[in-house]
């Protein structure tokens, strides 16, 4: 209600970064972290965000709706115990950074009663600084983080025209090594696929990723 007619705040991100692991082998799988499919459960992610869309909606029908992605998605069903630092080959599950996950979105879009036109769907994206994810283990490229991480992800939703996308979060450690050449792969891979973002982050009080104040040399209270 406070910021319905309020032109300068064009949108709303839901909840920041939706994320659990199911249980490893021989212990049950939890119920309290975020899923995606079509059920109403109160874990379901796609359900929350829809039921929250549509109040939002309701008094401000011009918002966008920012969705982020979740962290797993089964290879078989949501009942399936996650193996304990399983190899990509045999891991039952789609890893992926807390809120990153939009593999959902292809099968299961979400689709708030008062319909898909204001939903932004917005991955959030980091680099080997913040965690030496596998999709980093090689000499990787932008073509093998398309076809080890990024396309079934998130990139699919743009290059499929499913929906509009804006990556949430990415940036990270300038450090002219590993980490900064992620950062050019995927600065240039939006520049060129029109793919709008919000870094993170300019200050510099992030343990994950720093922030270009410190990068590009500014002192505190300069």
């Amino acid at each position: 209600d406070k910021y319905s007619n309020d032109d300068t705040l064009i949108g709303f991100d839901l909840k920041n970064e939706p994320h659990g692991k199911r249980g490893y082998s021989g212990s049950t799988c939890p119920t309290d972290i975020a899923k995606w499919d079509e059920s109403t459960d109160e874990n379901n992610w796609k359900y929350a965000a829809e039921k929250c869309a549509d109040s939002i909606l309701a008094v401000n029908p011009h918002a966008l709706i920012m969705i982020e992605g979740i962290e797993q998605y089964p290879k078989e069903d949501w009942g399936t115990p996650d193996i304990f630092n399983a190899p990509p080959e045999q891991s039952t599950w789609y890893g992926a950074w807390w809120g990153g996950n939009l593999r959902g979105v292809k099968e299961h879009p979400v689709s708030p009663k008062a319909g898909k036109s204001q939903i932004v769907y917005s991955p959030h994206d980091y680099g080997p600084s913040v965690y030496a994810q596998t999709w980093f283990d090689k000499d990787f490229t932008e073509q093998t983080l398309l076809d080890d991480y990024w396309y079934d992800t998130w990139a699919y939703i743009n290059a499929e025209n499913i929906g509009p996308e804006l990556i949430g979060e990415w940036g990270g450690h300038m450090d002219g090594k590993e980490n900064q050449k992620w950062m050019t792969l995927l600065r240039d891979y939006m520049i060129n696929h029109h793919i709008n973002h919000t870094f993170w982050c300019l200050n510099t009080n992030s343990g994950d990723t720093g922030g270009l104040w410190d990068d590009l040399g500014f002192q505190q209270g300069s």
